[in-house]
């Protein structure tokens, strides 16, 4: 198993809901921020910004 595999279940699990998987964000990124959710017990809200590192005017 991956990492992103591994945060991927334990927030499933802790959370009762499917893992989020934006499209074209890095998986490393995305392990960390749903490791992240699992240690502060919340999970992500819908409106989630995975690309807060674009400019503003950026297109993901």
């Amino acid at each position: 198993m991956t990492r992103l595999d591994d945060a991927q279940a334990a927030y499933g699990l802790a959370f009762g809901l499917a893992p989020p998987e934006p499209w074209g964000v890095d998986d490393l990124r995305i392990a960390q921020v749903l490791e992240q959710a699992f240690f502060e017990r919340t999970p992500l809200p819908e409106s989630f910004d995975w690309w807060e590192s674009l400019p503003p005017d950026g297109v993901a």
